[in-house]
């Protein structure tokens, strides 16, 4: 069989839903391979609110332009992404053939229509690559555990190849015996260039510094930010006490914590951020969208990623550098071994330590580095669109001629 071309291949990518860091990706790998996304279900913005953001949005940035997609039939019973059975496309089985592509990539496997996917793509002969991020270390029962040891390696098998994001789901598959050559690195990005050119903007900077202003917090102080959904697996309480510590630590109170973000967390944090009473150096940004986003990393000094185990990446330490910001990141978070290089772009933590955040957090205050900023660029490229496409295009033209 004759090698095909980039050109030539036509590759079906199975998603759940329109997922706002994976659209510039669909674009520029439309510029290589013939490429048609499978959405198998339409998010509501009430169903982004009880996802954890806290709050009713539609993204501000175009989805669904520059690429070639199709809506796919869910007829779950209770449709959403809350649940496994949430989202049900029996229709793949029709539209996942020969005829039709010469390989289906699948973006996971915790919905049934993954695994449909899966199913109808191996019967119908195409290759079948899965993209996951999910890392060793969660605690789980030891029933879970001993089903996991079992299934997991016979259901992994099942697909031609896996797209690794970085070392901790490396290190997951391999434990599950996933052969070597069948993982394929595939950077964790987002779009690196939007964010850097908002950065650089002059609005950008000026808004950086209205923000600031606007919360009151002065010219020499250190300002630390957390962005995510208020959720537990989050940890932003964690955060708080951290920057309450800092300053109880100083006479003067020169360390503030702004948080970006919404959710079911929210008046808890309100009234832990209250404790301090009129000297609090806490402040709530409110949910805020893609465009927004720049101008509040431009605004805080280091980002903190405080999350547990089940943080399987945070894509918000990509966003932060690729704006110039570095990160105090949990060593339980997907991303720590992959961004941090200690001292340089950031700090990693133990969570399970009560006083190690407020230790990294020191010492980033202590820190002066001045090989910062090459090396958040360098990260950032590395972790970007063109990079992550030329890695999947490595993977999806070994995977198709190799079939």
């Amino acid at each position: 069989m004759p090698l095909l071309e980039h050109s030539k291949i036509r590759i079906a990518i199975v998603v759940s839903h329109p997922i706002q860091y994976w659209i510039p990706l669909y674009r520029e790998l439309s510029r290589h391979l013939q490429v048609e996304v499978l959405f198998c279900h339409e998010v509501t913005p009430s169903e982004q609110a009880t996802a954890g953001f806290g709050v009713e949005f539609e993204w501000d940035i175009p989805l669904l332009e520059g690429y070639q997609f199709k809506w796919i039939a869910n007829v779950a019973k209770d449709p959403g992404i809350h649940h496994y059975r949430g989202i049900n496309t029996p229709e793949l089985s029709k539209l996942l053939t020969k005829e039709n592509y010469d390989i289906v990539l699948v973006n996971g496997w915790n919905y049934l229509s993954y695994h449909q996917a899966l199913f109808y793509g191996r019967i119908n002969g195409l290759p079948v690559l899965c993209r996951g991020d999910s890392q060793a270390g969660i605690t789980n029962s030891k029933i879970k555990k001993l089903l996991k040891r079992i299934i997991y390696p016979i259901a992994l098998r099942q697909y031609s190849g896996h797209l690794y994001p970085g070392e901790r789901n490396k290190e997951y598959l391999l434990s599950h015996g996933v052969k070597p050559e069948r993982l394929f690195k595939v950077a964790h990005f987002v779009d690196t260039d939007y964010f850097a050119a908002r950065a650089r903007q002059r609005s950008a900077i000026r808004a950086a510094s209205q923000i600031r202003k606007d919360f009151g917090i002065p010219a020499a102080a250190t300002v630390f930010m957390f962005v995510g959904k208020f959720i537990g697996k989050k940890r932003p309480l964690l955060f708080i006490e951290a920057i309450h510590m800092l300053n109880r630590s100083t006479e003067e109170k020169t360390v503030y914590g702004i948080l970006v973000g919404d959710g079911p967390l929210l008046p808890d944090l309100q009234t832990v951020s209250e404790d301090n009473g009129s000297t609090s150096t806490i402040r709530f940004a409110g949910f805020q969208n893609q465009s927004q986003l720049p101008a509040y990393y431009l605004a805080a000094d280091c980002l903190v990623l405080p999350s547990d185990g089940s943080e399987t990446w945070g894509l918000v330490v990509n966003e932060a550098m690729a704006c110039g910001t570095p990160a105090v990141v949990s060593n339980q978070a997907g991303c720590a071994p992959d961004m941090i290089r200690e001292g340089i772009t950031g700090y990693r933590f133990d969570p399970n330590d009560p006083s190690g955040l407020v230790r990294a957090m020191s010492l980033f205050l202590a820190r002066c580095d001045e090989n910062t900023a090459n090396s958040l660029s360098e990260i950032s490229a590395s972790h970007s669109v063109a990079t992550a496409t030329s890695q999947l295009l490595q993977a999806i033209s070994k995977s198709v001629n190799n079939y």
